[in-house]
């Protein structure tokens, strides 16, 4: 019997929601291009009722205003289950949190420093029927339970301060820059890429990431990941943005998969278009790896994230 890596089991654990194993890079964001529209005939397209079809463009960007703060709340839980031969073992994990970002620096392009900052968070994790260990942020050092004592110093560290841009391009974009100092994926996940066209519904766009994943000791690998985004809807000027994530390559390695199972959610965002703002977001993910501690043995991840934008009069409470 092989004993279960705690290394597999951490690896999409709560680690992953605040302070990431994973270093995200953003690198490229463009239209995806869609071969399939030249093969259309113009006897199709005359036969198609134009009427029916939404030929609205929308043009999405971010809006910061100088000195306003703005919160999230967000709520996830993950389930990681490995089995090796008859011996199982599942490890589920609650996250709660509100973050709060404060924006300033803001210059006549839209570009802006944000500085975010945990008003509160509450974490569980339970393995088996083993009862729940919890830590909350508004406990005493003392009271801190083992497990989550490294999180919680690196939760009094200093806030992390990034740049954003009302597209969330990259760098390698006309010099727009959307880049963590801390390098984390705070700015990443709050401020997603958007097109720098106007899109119509039913477009496509797409993002490339880097993802690096420790394989050995001191080694670590870059794996590079696809994001693609649909503009599903727009409904009262709230635009419903759809997004999967996988690899741009084709992954051989279990570990390796096994590695990234948690960085291939897919789900949805919603964009308040004259706000400039994103008000909700849901990401799934449930993904299955099989030999990663040999023949039989079975990986298993299933999560669910949601996060809505709070009202400004919204009081939360601190247990």
């Amino acid at each position: 019997m092989k004993r279960i890596s705690k290394k597999i089991l951490l690896a999409a654990g709560f680690v992953l929601m605040l302070h990431p194993a994973i270093a995200i890079g953003l690198d490229e964001t463009g239209p995806v291009q869609n071969d399939a529209s030249k093969a259309v005939s113009t006897d199709d397209l005359n036969s198609a009722d134009s009427s029916d079809v939404d030929t609205r463009e929308f043009v999405l960007r971010y809006q910061f205003r100088e000195g306003e703060s703005f919160r999230y709340r967000s709520e996830k839980l993950e389930r990681l289950n490995i089995t090796v031969g008859e011996q199982s073992k599942t490890d589920v994990t609650r996250t709660q949190q509100v973050r709060q970002f404060a924006v300033s620096n803001l210059d006549e392009s839209g570009r802006a420093e944000l500085l975010m900052q945990f008003e509160s968070v509450e974490l569980s994790r339970q393995v088996n029927d083993d009862a729940p260990v919890v830590y909350r942020s508004s406990m005493n050092p003392e009271e801190v339970p083992r497990i989550f004592a490294v999180f919680a110093k690196r939760l009094q560290g200093k806030a992390a301060r990034f740049s954003v841009v009302p597209t969330g391009a990259s760098l390698r974009d006309l010099g727009e820059v959307i880049a963590s100092k801390d390098k984390d994926s705070t700015a990443a996940w709050l401020v997603m890429p958007l097109p720098k066209k106007a899109v119509t519904i039913g477009e496509p766009w797409k993002h490339f990431s880097s993802v690096k994943v420790r394989i050995a000791k001191d080694v670590m690998r870059e794996i590079r990941m696809l994001t693609t985004y649909r503009l599903e809807s727009v409904d009262d000027g709230i635009a419903r943005i759809k997004f999967t994530t996988s690899p741009a390559i084709r992954l051989k390695s279990t570990s390796v998969q096994a590695l990234l199972i948690a960085a291939v959610p897919r789900g949805y965002c919603l964009l308040d278009i004259e706000a400039g703002r994103i008000i909700k977001r849901v990401a799934r993910n449930n993904r299955s790896v099989h030999g990663v501690k040999g023949p039989g043995s079975l990986l298993t991840y299933s999560a669910e994230a949601i996060e809505d934008l709070l009202p400004e009069d919204t009081t939360v409470s601190q247990r």
